[in-house]
């Protein structure tokens, strides 16, 4: 720090005086490497180093290499001011809109710098986005079709969307040109991708709910049917519960395994969780087959596939949205208490223990917090991003953290005895088909 203010007044003003582009490239190079070290103290030079760079990039021409570089320390220059880069945003925008034009030249050369830097722009944007950070949002469709190492970056550009502006994002401008796009991505998409796409989905369904309530994510559910999208995800876990369903030489091979099959449940826990009714309307709609025999095989493979999700937080999902089912009093359901109760044993006594390995009270989940604070991904001390603030705020507000799940399934199990017409009906009807030791081993956790 003592020697920044000297070291990069005489970077800039010996970049002003050199002709050689190689020269001034390295020069550019340099000042992005303090740019990245010096983080938020280097806002007394951000001024200085933003005048610098147009006339660099209406000299370099043709040169791309010289914009990349350009690109480059814009992009660490936002992300080290964060929400102090909105100045800059007008000038950054048209820079942003030139390299990623459909079939330019320019997006041939500099679009993955230009990305970087859009989602620079998007991590760092405070609440509400100005119009000309939204109106980039149309560029995001001709880049998905493009594939590629480019797809990555659109598809993290267009989650900083959903968190920055829901209302942009759910329009219905936005939203159905969305789930088209991702539909048609379906089939090809790497299951690396999958994550990113199906997270964009669960993201909307969660703000659609906090906007809208349970008609808005009706809209998006009927757009989910109708852009082929559930109707993609239903035939994927219809292959993989086929394929489970096979052995032997002439085995069927699934079309989704792993990864892949835990982020379509998780999409279809979220519309649970929305609306019990609504999901089972949607299936059907979403299907060729009765309702009875389509949530027959999802939930065999659904309980199924539990056993090889690692992750706490989405086996508590899976858990939470199997147990609110129970709401609809479909019968389907009840047949498969026995999994049902097997599920519950499992994940309650998983949320048990503490991050110390420390056995919780029986009403505890380790997953529910407090305050949003706890949920801090930044340490202690740095600096956050308003996209972390905004992550921090959608994850406390997630049922995974905000709801216990022993209390959840005390409660539903209490609706589903006076839905059968209490406990002697519910006994004789239902639990008489649940092997002994399960009983055993659930009445053990003492939620009941």
């Amino acid at each position: 720090m003592p020697y920044a203010e000297s070291v990069m007044t005489r970077l800039m003003k010996l970049i002003e005086e050199v002709e050689s582009t190689e020269t001034k490239m390295a020069l550019l190079n340099t000042i992005s490497v303090l740019v990245e070290r010096l983080e938020h103290n280097v806002a007394p030079f951000a001024n200085r180093i933003v005048e610098l760079l147009p006339p660099l990039w209406e000299q370099s021409a043709e040169e791309h290499l010289m914009k990349q570089a350009i690109l480059a320390i814009l992009s660490r220059l936002v992300n080290a001011l964060k929400a102090q880069s909105a100045p800059f945003h007008p000038m950054l925008i048209p820079i942003i809109q030139g390299a990623v034009e459909p079939d330019s030249e320019s997006q041939l050369y500099l679009l993955e710098d230009a990305l970087d830097l859009w989602h620079a722009i998007l991590t760092q944007a405070e609440r509400p986005a100005s119009p000309e950070v939204l109106s980039l949002t149309t560029y995001l469709f001709p880049i998905f079709e493009l594939g590629s190492e480019s797809l990555r970056k659109s598809l993290e550009i267009t989650t900083s969307y959903v968190l920055l502006a829901p209302e942009h994002a759910l329009s219905d401008s936005v939203r159905k040109q969305l789930l088209t796009s991702f539909s048609s991505l379906y089939a090809t998409v790497k299951p690396e991708f999958s994550g990113l796409l199906n997270n964009i989905i669960e993201i909307m369904i969660q703000s659609a709910q906090s906007l809208g309530g349970e008609a808005a994510v009706h809209q998006i559910t009927s757009d989910l049917i109708e852009t082929r999208l559930l109707p993609q995800q239903l035939e994927g876990l219809h292959s993989a519960w086929t394929a489970h369903c096979t052995t032997g030489p002439n085995r069927e091979v699934a079309a989704v395994d792993g990864v892949v099959e835990t982020d379509y449940y998780s999409v279809l826990a979220r519309l649970v969780l929305a609306s019990p009714s609504m999901f089972l309307s949607a299936i059907t709609a979403a299907s060729s087959s009765p309702l009875e025999d389509t949530l027959k095989w999802l939930l065999e493979e659904w309980f199924s596939h539990l056993e090889n999700i690692g992750d706490p937080g989405r086996r508590k999902l899976m858990a939470l949205a199997i147990t609110k089912l129970l709401e609809s009093n479909n019968a389907t359901i009840l047949q498969n208490l026995q999994l049902v109760m097997t599920m519950w044993t499992d994940v309650v006594t998983e949320l048990r223990i503490d991050a110390n390995g420390e056995m919780l009270g029986p009403m505890v989940d380790s997953l529910v917090f407090e305050n949003s604070e706890q949920l801090r991904q930044v340490e202690e001390g740095a600096q956050e991003a308003p996209e972390d603030i905004r992550r921090r705020e959608l994850s406390f507000a997630d049922p995974v953290h905000r709801i216990g799940l022993p209390g959840w399934v005390q409660g539903y199990l209490k609706l589903a005895i006076q839905n059968a017409g209490g406990e002697q009906a519910f006994q004789n009807e239902w639990l008489v088909n649940v092997d002994r030791e399960v009983i055993d081993a659930f009445g053990k956790l003492g939620i009941m």
